[in-house]
């Protein structure tokens, strides 16, 4: 799909990957008045680049290719999970979900497998958006610890971070590193100055308005926020506000994502069927504890996270990882997994439907392909993609996809 039928249907995800193709002044990201970061690109696009970002775009396209790896139908490649947590009390405490991801990018610098990590932390001057950052210490990592939930395009110039020396871990979305690595099959020598791909399971993308409001609930004047945490200090944590007086306002995770962000999430997440991150080499989440009925517990507790090797790379490196003391770890099942999170599973099954009702409407439509969603589907039932496929016609109609 052309870019700006992307950008036009409301597929965009946001990661910034043409910006950096096309590089400044004619591809840069904005925040639009929607409050999402959006592609402004400056003057016409080639028949190569416009072909170029049709393949790589995935906002109009997820490819994904095995490579003979196993593929099971709701997880995608899964060569090993576990459950565990980040040793480094400081980093398990400050991050969002066990501090794995964080860990496991320590642990590629100190071993000399990558130079420096590019992810994503607070903007200095708007400290409740997001600033796209390189860490080339552990200090560095542990200060940018933590989920980020407001518009982020980490790809926005990850081509031209990517020529400096050294070698790179990447932290993304799953579409930010779905983007990349389309990418670097158009350009292997891309992925040669990357030591690895980093993701972590995603619900999706809210607002800069949806962070405003958070902001409102707590009763607090933007200008005064000199720092802000959506999460961390404690699993799952409070989202905190840290005013100019030293005061700090908090909300609950329950509050914050349940009840304000995932009602300003994009278009795109909301027919996505990948928010665990199957085109990484190593993806990281919530490992809930559960109740008396099997459902997610949110209760405060010590952080734990769930790990899963996508690649050979991955697997690697989170057994080095582990041997070298970063990550305390335990295997885990794909039952434990699906248990852990239900809301990943329903999605998976149900992005079929939802695309059938916006093609069915006329409505551009994402390519999807290597993804098993029709075996996705099926393991869902009749009546539920029924009832979804009815609720996104609505919904298409209403224009609140």
């Amino acid at each position: 799909m052309r870019i700006d039928r992307v950008i036009d249907g409301g597929l965009c995800a946001g990661c910034g990957l043409c910006a950096s193709v096309l590089g400044a002044p004619r591809g840069r990201m904005n925040l639009d008045q929607n409050g999402y970061l959006r592609p402004a690109i400056n003057g016409d696009l080639s028949k190569a680049e416009n072909e170029l970002l049709s393949r790589v775009c995935p906002g109009g396209r997820l490819a994904y290719q095995s490579g003979g790896r196993p593929f099971e139908t709701i997880w995608g490649p899964v060569l090993d999970a576990f459950v565990g947590f980040a040793t480094e009390p400081r980093l398990r405490l400050q991050a969002s979900s066990g501090g794995a991801l964080s860990a496991l990018a320590t642990h590629m610098l100190e071993s000399g497998q990558a130079s420096y990590v590019v992810h994503v932390g607070a903007d200095p001057e708007t400290p409740w958006l997001n600033q796209t950052s390189e860490s080339t210490t552990a200090p560095e990592i542990l200060e940018r610890a933590g989920s980020r939930y407001a518009p982020s395009a980490p790809l926005a110039d990850i081509l031209q971070r990517l020529q400096q020396p050294g070698r790179a871990v990447v932290i993304g979305k799953p579409c930010d590193i779905a983007a990349l690595r389309m990418y670097c099959r158009e350009n292997p020598s891309v992925a040669d100055r990357i030591a690895g791909m980093f993701t972590f399971l995603c619900g999706g993308v809210p607002s800069r308005r949806g962070v405003e409001l958070i902001l409102a609930r707590m009763r607090v004047d933007p200008r005064d926020v000199i720092s802000f945490r959506f999460r961390g200090y404690g699993w799952p944590g409070r989202a905190c506000a840290t005013l100019k007086t030293g005061e700090q306002k908090s909300l609950t995770y329950a509050e914050t994502w349940g009840g304000i962000l995932t009602h300003h999430v994009q278009k795109r997440c909301k027919i996505c069927p990948d928010g665990t991150g199957m085109f990484g080499d190593v993806a990281c989440g919530d490992a809930w504890h559960l109740d008396s009925r099997g459902r997610p517990l949110f209760d405060e507790n010590e952080g734990r996270s769930l790990m899963i090797a996508r690649t050979a790379a991955g697997a690697s490196i989170l057994a080095a990882a582990a041997k070298a003391g970063r990550i305390a770890i335990e295997r885990t099942s794909l039952e434990s997994m699906t248990q852990m999170q239900p809301g990943q599973i329903r999605r998976t099954q149900l992005t079929l439907s939802r695309l059938t009702a916006m093609a069915v409407l006329g409505r551009p439509t994402p390519s999807f392909t290597g993804l098993r969603l029709l075996r996705a589907a099926r393991r869902a039932g009749l009546l539920a993609n029924i009832k979804s496929f009815l609720g996104a016609l609505r919904r298409v109609l209403r224009g609140q996809l």
